[in-house]
């Protein structure tokens, strides 16, 4: 396996409630980086996006496209720490890296898939969510910009994904999975039943069984694909088993699902990134989402490496 680029970001400005930014920092307190090596794993580097120097020297355009984006929350502080988490990502993975993105809200997607589409012609994308994060600047009824960030990486939003990086893509909808999405609004099945993306719904995984469906899963993300990207949001699993998250959705897949799905999607020659977001310390009980978030990190990047 390729050396890993750790890129931490702590920012949770794009969920509706407070605390996913302290996510990168609890799993800094579990060692994260230490247990990886300990697995044999190397981490190249170990980066943390400065997202406080951020916030203070935002640029006149990130205010502009707050302006347009109506009723969406924080857009321009969103979009001022996504560009650097699309530099970042860029600089790792052309380097011949792994970058492994630790959030933080699922809004920083919108920055780790910007980036990486400099380095990958023809990325596939495989969304783990209990949301489908399609909403746009128009349908959103929060206003929260990580309910929008599928859809900037496919492009459907008024943010395109050179006003992210100016050599991003955004992803082809036939390269592009829903996984595990139970919490849909309106627009959002709308478009699914519309568009042909793939979707393969809690009811889908009960009827298929998780393996099966994570190979369906990886057949059509990487058809004709030169890469692969992650992006697991672990309010995928029950919030019986992960408490802590601010937008748990009862229903959800079990821990062990999680991790026989990671292991399938791990062994993927193509999986090239990874993002791990919406972890909420702050509402967590006794680190149970913490630690299991760490070990499905864990699980999926020795599966990648064996």
């Amino acid at each position: 396996m390729r050396d890993l680029s750790l890129i931490s970001v702590p920012f949770g400005l794009g969920a509706g409630r407070a605390g996913s930014e302290h996510g990168p920092a609890k799993l800094g307190e579990l060692d994260l980086a230490g247990s990886l090596k300990g697995h044999g794993l190397r981490v190249g580097d170990e980066r943390e996006i400065d997202v406080a120097s951020l916030l203070q020297a935002m640029k006149p355009d990130t205010a502009a496209y707050a302006g347009k984006a109506g009723g969406m929350k924080h857009a321009a502080e969103v979009l001022s720490v996504c560009r650097a988490i699309a530099e970042e990502g860029a600089a790792a993975a052309a380097s011949g890296h792994f970058p492994l993105f630790i959030g933080g809200d699922h809004s920083i997607a919108i920055g780790s898939v910007a980036g990486l589409t400099t380095a990958y012609e023809r990325m596939g994308i495989i969304w783990f969510d209990a949301h489908a994060d399609l909403n746009t600047e128009t349908t959103s009824f929060t206003g929260n910009m990580h309910g929008i960030s599928l859809a900037v990486a496919l492009g459907l939003t008024t943010v395109t994904m050179k006003d992210v990086h100016r050599a991003a893509r955004p992803i082809a909808l036939e390269r592009a999975v829903l996984l595990g999405a139970r919490d849909l609004d309106p627009a959002e099945e709308r478009f699914i039943q519309q568009s042909g993306l793939t979707y393969f719904s809690k009811a889908d995984i009960d009827r298929l069984g998780i393996e099966e469906t994570a190979k369906r899963a990886l057949r059509i993300a990487c058809k004709d694909a030169d890469a692969l990207h992650l992006s697991f949001d672990i309010d995928s699993v029950d919030p019986g088993e992960a408490p802590g998250t601010g937008t748990p959705v009862a229903g959800g897949i079990s821990s062990e699902e999680a991790r026989l799905a990671l292991r399938i999607i791990g062994a993927s020659e193509l999986l090239s990134s990874a993002d791990f977001v919406e972890l909420n310390p702050l509402l967590d009980q006794g680190e149970r989402t913490s630690r299991l978030m760490h070990s499905l990190i864990a699980e999926l990047l020795l599966s990648h490496s064996s």
